[in-house]
């Protein structure tokens, strides 16, 4: 079939069979001589992945069946391929079943929530704000509970600190709720009691992958860093209704350290690559500063320390 970096050639030249084209029209799409193209048809003829009639002017081009098969693997391979090379570890961050206690100061009227209730309409017609996502809260003997179902973020340090400035959200428009109605909650005492935090894994297609657990023998931080009573873990799951690899963890540490850490040295590099551009671009700069600005320097700063010392 040819040497490995002849491979994408053959693969074009399938495709564009498949396509119905003739050899002529192959060679003026991928810019190739005739005789070229020639000479790879005649060697995937060989192959048996084409059929050429030669009875039909021009020649016929045809994929035969095992053709079909090759050309439909290469393709699949060749994504694969750009799939790894261009996508991060993980595309996106999936925050779930994240729930907050808040102690009740002073009960108000009005506010029936012995089960779990829904707010974002309340809040929408009350407060005038929008929650991105859905919020349910739920009134026990000593607290309110609030409950965030799920929410997206992109996978970047950057981007994944708005979990944070999501919660906050959620925390002070909750509370600006229960004000409306006579109640007074302790924002001080607010507890993250549980948080899941999914990495997003669509690249990895094993099927075969089984669930696996971790523990790291310390409590789990919460998204308002503090400590959970939860102990941290981290383990492998699968998204619902997808069948999508997810490594999840209950630990913003572990989240920020360690499975962030292929956004974290893809930005040193990048830093290091604008390093090295603002270098090439200065070169004359750097020079001059380095063979010539710092040793006038270096000079006068003796002259000075001489001065003074004479004083």
């Amino acid at each position: 079939m040819g040497r490995r970096r002849n491979k994408r050639v053959y693969v074009q030249i399938l495709k564009l069979v498949g396509e119905g084209h003739t050899a002529k029209r192959i060679s003026e799409l991928l810019k190739a001589s005739l005789q070229n193209i020639y000479n790879k048809l005649r060697k995937l003829e060989k192959e048996g992945l084409i059929k050429i009639n030669r009875n039909a002017f021009p020649s016929i081009l045809e994929l035969t069946p095992k053709g079909k098969v090759w050309l439909k693997r290469a393709t699949l391979n060749e994504i694969s391929d750009r799939e790894r090379q261009s996508r991060k570890p993980s595309s996106k961050i999936r925050v779930h079943n994240l729930q907050v206690v808040i102690p009740i100061l002073k009960r108000g009227k009005g506010l029936p929530v012995e089960k779990r209730v829904p707010i974002n309409n309340w809040v929408r017609k009350i407060l005038n704000v929008r929650l991105p996502f859905p919020v349910t809260i739920e009134e026990t003997t000593k607290s309110v509970r609030v409950y965030v179902h799920e929410f997206f973020l992109p996978r970047t340090s950057k981007d994944y600190m708005k979990a944070f400035e999501y919660l906050h959200k959620v925390i002070v428009t909750v509370n600006s709720f229960f004000i409306q109605h006579g109640w007074i909650l302790d924002l001080l005492g607010l507890k993250v009691i549980n948080q899941e935090i999914a990495n997003i894994m669509p690249e990895i297609k094993d099927a075969s992958l089984s669930p696996a657990k971790v523990k790291f023998g310390r409590k789990a931080k919460g998204l308002n860093g503090k400590d959970m009573e939860q102990r941290a873990k981290a383990w492998i799951d699968f998204s619902p209704g997808k069948g999508i690899p997810e490594v999840e963890t209950n630990d913003s540490v572990y989240e920020t350290r360690f499975l962030m850490m292929p956004e974290h040295l893809e930005q040193i590099s990048k830093n290091i690559e604008d390093i090295g551009k603002f270098a090439r671009s200065h070169e004359g700069l750097i020079t001059t500063i380095t063979t010539k600005t710092l040793p006038e320097l270096n000079e006068m700063l003796k002259k000075i320390n001489s001065r003074l010392g004479e004083l």
